[in-house]
């Protein structure tokens, strides 16, 4: 990126059902935007200067109190350039994944393995309390897109999904019933 203040600002967002002029009924109105997830309202400056391609950033936020269908919420991080005390999109990503009510039910809810093979297919160990059950598993892009959904029986114990992915940031969703995990994996 070129040179220029950076910020990352975090944002919840929300679809919800409401009342919308000169129609009947609830209407669904998506990507409402709730609340910032960082102190200030343009986030946490990343970096003054150009940023060399490559380069991570680390940011942590905390969502208190979701009391929201977590299907229903995405988190959206947009990089602002500032320029003359002027905060300037710069660019943007949105994430469609569950959050977790604290950080016990992350770490409960994220204990199964997942990783990707020297051949590149993604292998996905079924976490112990869905041993005995019949669910899904959805690999999902940076942008919420499933990519890929394999199923897996009673008794498995790992699905190997052959599908080429598109290196970076995805999820593996593992679901049965109404319960449902996932975690990150970075694929190369």
């Amino acid at each position: 990126m070129e040179n220029g203040d950076y910020y990352l600002g975090l944002y919840l967002l929300e679809d919800v059902m409401n009342t919308q002029a000169s129609r009947t009924g609830l209407q669904l109105h998506k990507n409402v935007l709730r609340q910032k997830l960082l102190t200030s309202t343009f986030g946490n400056p990343l970096q003054k200067g150009a940023v060399v391609k490559g380069t991570t950033f680390t940011v942590n936020a905390t969502v208190p109190g979701i009391t929201a269908d977590r299907d229903k919420i995405k988190v959206v991080g947009i990089i602002w350039n500032k320029v003359n005390n002027k905060y300037l999109f710069f660019n943007a990503n949105q994430v469609n994944v569950g959050i977790p009510a604290t950080s016990e039910e992350f770490t409960a809810k994220s204990s199964f393995n997942a990783y990707q093979a020297e051949s590149g297919n993604i292998v996905v160990e079924i976490p112990e309390t869905f041993n005995e059950k019949v669910g899904t598993i959805s690999v999902i892009d940076a942008s919420g897109r499933t990519l890929e959904t394999a199923s897996f029986v009673a008794n498995s114990k790992s699905i190997n999904i052959n599908s080429y992915f598109v290196p970076g940031m995805h999820v593996i969703m593992v679901v049965s019933g109404n319960q449902k995990i996932s975690r990150k994996l970075i694929i190369q």
